[in-house]
């Protein structure tokens, strides 16, 4: 994990809940990668750029 600015790190957490809001998936905290320019990162994962992978499709919102 890249480190900037001294100690700012990264972490997200996956959970599910099912429709009774109970818990039925945890990822627990992973560490993820901080970067100065995410737009930049962005435009190259969409644009399918080589040797970076590429996000097929992308979804933002809020849960029910």
């Amino acid at each position: 994990m890249e480190n900037i600015g001294g100690t700012l790190r990264g972490m997200y957490r996956d959970t599910l809940f099912n429709v009774e809001n109970k818990l039925v998936f945890d990822s627990g905290w992973i560490s993820n990668t901080i970067v100065d320019n995410g737009r930049i990162l962005l435009a190259a994962f969409m644009k399918g750029e080589q040797n970076i992978g590429g996000i097929n499709w992308m979804m933002v919102g809020k849960g029910f």
